[in-house]
């Protein structure tokens, strides 16, 4: 088994849609942005999104997204409202505000950006300007509800189950 963050959805068959989600101090925007941007994980494009509508807040903002370079081009023409294609299986990391988003449309592709994601997280609970509120990971969509599977608070309890055997 991995350590990434997903190892305890992929080992439950848990599903479909597979999610982490992390909300940082007020005021850290501009910080989360910043640090995120510099990240830029491998086997992801970059999007920068203004004034479009933001999956972690149900309405239109400014963010940063990195899609699966596979998957970038229509998950941005759906962003953009230029294609109604429905993309099953993506990866997309997202910070928006003071929250991140990590999402993998159907578990995503198996053996694929893991690793990445995981790094993303681990750096931005890390990062010494910001300061991680709280944290949980999920799964659900395609007319399943959403459940949470594991939370916690802070970068500690993060990086302790991130670390769990």
């Amino acid at each position: 088994m991995s350590n990434n963050w997903f190892r305890e959805l992929e080992a439950t068959g848990k599903g479909p849609d597979w999610f982490f989600n992390a909300a940082f101090a007020p005021g850290s925007a501009a910080g989360l942005a910043a640090a995120f941007r510099a990240l830029a994980p491998q086997g992801f494009t970059r999007y920068e999104a203004h004034r479009q509508h933001c999956p972690i807040h149900q309405q239109k903002y400014d963010y940063v997204m990195y899609i699966d370079s596979q998957q970038h081009a229509a998950i941005v023409r759906n962003i953009e409202g230029d294609s109604g294609q429905n993309v099953y299986i993506f990866h997309t990391i997202q910070a928006c505000q003071n929250d991140l988003q990590i999402m993998r449309g159907y578990g995503g592709y198996p053996g694929q950006h893991g690793a990445e994601e995981t790094r993303v997280i681990r750096a931005l609970a890390q990062a010494p300007d910001l300061a991680l509120e709280h944290w949980n990971i999920g799964y659900g969509g395609m007319g399943y509800p959403f459940e949470i599977l594991a939370q916690g608070s802070g970068a500690t309890t993060l990086l302790r189950y991130l670390d769990r055997p």
